[in-house]
């Protein structure tokens, strides 16, 4: 039994024996790598210098932004006078800058900064930081262009003018579909007229027109359809966008005072309005008026066009794509309670009255 243990014995103390001599090896490499001296990159004094010369620099070119936004700021829109202008061309700084002495005054007649200097590669952005010390200085900031407003103006410009870009686009397929849709109703219209499910048409081009916003008109047509056929449907759909149009005036108007004098055109023929700008009504000729002088003050005007800026603010904008056949920037009326208030008053006492005047056989009475 001894002689069967011996050799696995003997191989046991080996294994052992070299597995310590392998991990001493290892610590001893481990603590010598941790503890030995490392070696240092010694810094010339010359490269101490220039490293401490360029952060000095750079500081320095950024001098003076925020004082120079607090004084534009200040300053508002006022602008330079030409008196102050002659005044400033009289003057100039020196200004002690890391790269030396820069002299610097400002060329009314080229609008630019000009500077002397004895120093060599002088860069940009230290003139400009002299350029505004200039201004500040000698107060007017006006003439300096403060670059990172100027860039975040810029930059929100962009931005800006790429939304509106795509929504125009958006707005102008909109609308190209839209007067797609109509000439489609329309035809529809033509070819089942006085044919049964000629309601369908009805509804259909009622439909577009509530796609297009053109909600009054399309009352009208939901109504004209349900007074033709009697068509469920078409009655539904005109109870859903009653008072739209009903939101406006209707009933007694006032008589017109004739305050306004009127030119008057006959529709067609050379050097005359095109016959597309208003109805034929035949067998006469059809005319066309426009006023002398303003129908409604100007105090109004200037009232309604701030109520409206208002409300289109609140509600992020104007309308641009509301009218199926001729897109424009415009709101409801019917929206501003203040407006249409005003309108409705406007209808009743000036706007009825004169349509009535002017065309006394096609209009029998205002209301």
């Amino acid at each position: 039994m001894d002689q069967a243990q011996g050799p696995g014995y003997m191989s046991l103390i080996i294994t052992t024996v070299a597995t310590c001599t392998a991990g001493v090896c290892l610590a001893f490499t481990l603590i010598a790598h941790c503890t030995r001296p490392r070696k240092t990159r010694v810094i010339s004094e010359a490269e101490r210098e220039n490293r401490e010369r360029r952060g000095r620099i750079m500081a320095y070119e950024g001098k003076y932004f925020d004082v120079l936004a607090a004084a534009k700021k200040e300053c508002g829109d006022e602008e330079l006078s030409a008196d102050d202008l002659a005044l400033i061309a009289e003057k100039s700084i020196e200004e002690e800058t890391p790269v030396g002495v820069v002299r610097m005054a400002y060329d009314v007649d080229t609008e630019t900064f000009t500077y002397h200097t004895d120093a060599r590669n002088v860069s940009y952005k230290v003139l400009d930081a002299v350029a505004r010390s200039f201004c500040l200085s000698h107060n007017c900031p006006q003439l300096c262009v403060h670059y990172y407003d100027e860039f975040t103006r810029a930059k929100a410009k962009a931005v800006r003018e790429r939304r509106e870009a795509e929504q125009q686009a958006d707005e102008e397929k909109e609308a190209r579909a839209i007067r797609g849709a109509v000439r489609d109703a329309t035809t529809a219209l033509e070819e089942v007229r006085d044919q049964e499910g000629e309601a369908q048409a009805w509804l259909k081009l009622g439909a577009v027109l509530v796609r297009g916003g053109e909600f009054s008109e399309a009352e009208r047509v939901f109504a004209a359809g349900a007074a033709k056929f009697d068509d469920e449907m078409l009655s539904a759909a005109e109870m859903t966008y009653r008072g739209h149009s009903l939101s406006y005036h209707r009933g007694p108007c006032e008589a017109w005072n004739n305050a306004v004098d009127f030119d008057e055109w006959v529709v067609g023929g050379p050097d005359q309005i095109e016959d597309h700008r208003t109805v034929s009504w035949l067998p006469e000729e059809p005319r066309a008026y426009a006023s002398k002088g303003p129908l409604i003050p100007k105090e109004e005007c200037d009232k309604v066009i701030a109520l409206c800026e208002k409300r289109a603010e609140e509600m992020g904008g104007w309308q641009k794509a509301r009218h199926a056949q001729a897109a424009t920037t415009d709101m409801n009326v019917k929206d501003v309670p203040e407006i249409l208030e005003w309108f409705n008053s406007r209808l009743k006492s000036t706007l009825f009255p004169m349509l009535a005047s002017r065309f006394p056989d096609k209009i029998k009475d205002a209301s």
